[in-house]
């Protein structure tokens, strides 16, 4: 509006009535634009406020709950326990496949361990054998 003049006519503004003295609706045109972008303004704004209130998943990035609901824990770890990219599952089957392996070395190592046990058994029988052996041989040295 520059000049204070309607750019349709050219007549003065009148600024008790708010409007040019044609009448022309121009100022109510552009206040209705000014309302509708505000509109549009804070359209946007409570859709970020939605997903500021959102908790996202670190895995998938799904939203998975608004911070605000009442099963907001509830929902998160439905969701958690189902994800497959969460790092929680993943840790969750990491450890799993590390307890499967450590339980194979843990057989692996008493099957050592029992063997070690009988061939320390066959070891000592031996020995005695030997001794009873060794003493036989002596006895008979000596009886000679």
């Amino acid at each position: 509006m520059s000049d204070n003049k309607c750019p349709k006519c050219g007549a003065e503004f009148n600024e008790a009535a708010c409007l040019f003295d044609c009448g022309s609706d121009i100022v109510c045109n552009e206040f209705l634009e000014s309302l509708q972008c505000l509109r549009n303004q804070n359209a946007a704004k409570d859709e970020m406020i939605k997903k500021l209130q959102m908790v996202y998943c670190a895995g998938c990035g799904e939203g998975i709950v608004n911070r605000n609901d009442s099963d907001y824990a509830d929902k998160m770890v439905e969701h958690i326990t189902s994800c497959d990219k969460h790092p929680i599952i993943q840790l969750r089957n990491q450890n799993a496949s590390l307890k499967m392996q450590l339980e194979i070395k843990e057989d692996a190592c008493q099957g050592f361990i029992d063997g070690w046990g009988l061939a320390r058994d066959k070891n000592a029988e031996l020995r005695a054998t030997l001794d009873a052996i060794y003493r036989d041989v002596e006895a008979a040295k000596e009886g000679e």
